[in-house]
């Protein structure tokens, strides 16, 4: 793949190609050249893309645990291999573990979701 170019650009075709062009117009500062005057790049859209595909994944993983939770029979006993729900599991175990020790049991509570989201969002 040349570079600049994503699987997001081979997987969505025109529409990302029109959504960049879009970006491309309606983005000010553009010099002749073309690239921006912040990043002196080219305008790319693909951390937005990568951005909306992770949001999606983890609403996805937050679905199937949300109902493996809610069923409390089969939420008691650990499963036996590696699913999506002991993955979402052990990730927020780690992260709370990680804020325990620095900040104590009350704050780690306090500011779980808040890092354990944006724990998830970077992983």
């Amino acid at each position: 793949m040349p570079h600049g170019h994503s699987w997001f650009d081979v997987l969505l075709g025109t529409f990302y190609k029109n959504a960049e062009s879009a970006a491309h117009v309606f983005s000010a500062p553009v010099n002749e050249d073309g690239v921006s005057w912040v990043a002196h790049e080219h305008i790319s859209l693909q951390h937005v893309f990568a951005a909306i595909f992770v949001l999606i994944l983890i609403t996805i993983f937050a679905m199937i645990t949300n109902a493996k939770i809610k069923n409390t029979e089969d939420a008691i006993v650990p499963e036996g291999q590696l699913s999506i729900a002991s993955f979402v599991e052990l990730i927020t175990q780690a992260t709370y573990g990680q804020l325990a020790e620095m900040m104590g049991p009350k704050a780690a509570r306090f500011f779980l979701p808040l890092i354990g989201t944006c724990a998830f969002f970077i992983l």
